[in-house]
């Protein structure tokens, strides 16, 4: 379905693109070939409004989109970003809002149920972050000691984050190690068990799996994952097919405007240095575990990893990079499934 989108998105660019020739080529005066080399490089996101009393070369001018994209509010066609903690919902977020120009209402760090079964024929298109969760739980443990105290803060002279208990959690029973608190979610001392369980629920990026985001009668033809995992196509480019994929469906604004909005898109992408912002705002995740800590931690999910089985076997995913993704996860986590 995404392919022909595009297809159709061909003959909407170039119809969009001879309009725009044509307008700009009757704004250009005789004396602009002098001004070629004071021509901004900004000049492609310069609106007609702003560019009337400024010489622009022809050619410049040809190349130029002079229309003004303007930010889209989820809200007006009811779609939704679920964004699970550490699985890089940030990073769509930004990319969506500064790129895209399109604000998805966002649930996090808690699920929202309520407003994805909102509205009419089973609820709302989802798209939703999955990373693998021992991935996860690993990235979210040190961003948790990132955000809750500064390097040169100790707990005990007060940090200014306002969940003292996760504070004490992280940096003082786990003494900033992800490995004693994994290790301890298998104890056979039950009461060391039982902490570290309720522990690991009041990390607020950990607290909920992707089981419980999902613990809804959903759609699984209404969800869009979008999959961090090494080797897998970039987050960004998912998101972009996602937007593809989201538009076929809701058509909330006329072709021409989401031609525009995609192009505005594509030539950030091919000016901008390729750089998944999502690995590099968690590189607290390299980190290393224990096995010891790995294998429990692949047991307590157990569910989590049932359930990507599971949205796997549904269908969830619209493309093939996704069902690569997930079958990467769950071949590394085979223990779990295995029992």
């Amino acid at each position: 379905m995404v392919q022909e989108w595009r297809k159709k998105m061909v003959t909407v660019q170039t119809s969009a693109a001879a309009t725009t020739a044509d307008e700009n080529l009757q704004m250009t005066t005789t004396n602009e070939r002098n001004d070629q080399n004071n021509v901004s490089d900004n000049a492609n996101n310069t609106s007609l409004s702003s560019i009337t009393n400024i010489r622009i070369p022809t050619m410049m001018m040809m190349m130029t989109t002079t229309t003004t994209t303007t930010t889209v509010d989820s809200k007006t066609f009811k779609s939704l970003l679920f964004h699970i903690g550490k699985a890089g919902g940030t990073s769509t977020t930004r990319h969506l809002i500064e790129d895209w120009k399109i604000r998805l209402q966002e649930c996090h760090p808690r699920p929202c149920h309520d407003l994805a079964v909102a509205g009419k024929d089973g609820g709302r298109y989802t798209l939703i972050n999955i990373r693998d969760p021992v991935d996860r739980f690993v990235s979210g443990f040190y961003y948790s000691i990132q955000r809750t105290c500064k390097p040169w803060q100790k707990p005990s002279h007060g940090c200014t984050y306002k969940k003292p208990n996760e504070i004490y959690i992280t940096h003082t029973r786990y003494q900033k190690n992800a490995t004693l608190l994994a290790e301890d979610l298998c104890s056979p001392n039950v009461t060391v068990a039982q902490i570290a369980h309720g522990s690991l629920r009041n990390i607020t990026h950990l607290t909920h799996g992707i089981p419980e985001w999902l613990d809804f009668e959903y759609k699984p033809e209404k969800l869009f994952p979008l999959v961090v995992e090494p080797g897998a196509l970039g987050l960004e480019a998912q998101i972009d097919t996602a937007m593809e994929w989201l538009y076929e469906k809701l058509h909330y604004e006329t072709p021409e405007k989401f031609a525009n909005r995609h192009r505005r898109v594509k030539g950030i992408a091919a000016k901008r240095k390729k750089i998944d912002q999502h690995y590099k705002s968690s590189a607290p995740s390299k980190r290393n575990i224990s096995a010891t800590a790995e294998s429990c931690l692949e047991q307590y999910y157990r569910s989590d990893y049932q359930m990507l089985q599971t949205l796997l076997q549904q269908g969830a995913c619209k493309t093939d990079h996704c069902r690569q993704a997930i079958q990467s996860i769950l071949k590394r986590r085979y223990k779990a499934l295995a029992g």
